[in-house]
């Protein structure tokens, strides 16, 4: 779980989800080249 401030890195080529637990703000940063999504 991550607090206010803080910040995460996934390793390339790893498939993440993101679950929040209440109202949130997420700032996401993906390299769009080659970026693959699925469903959650």
């Amino acid at each position: 779980m991550l607090a206010p401030g803080q910040a995460t890195v996934n390793p390339a080529g790893t498939w993440h989800a993101v679950d929040m637990t209440g109202p949130s703000s997420l700032l996401t940063v993906t390299a769009g080249l080659g970026t693959d999504h699925r469903p959650y």
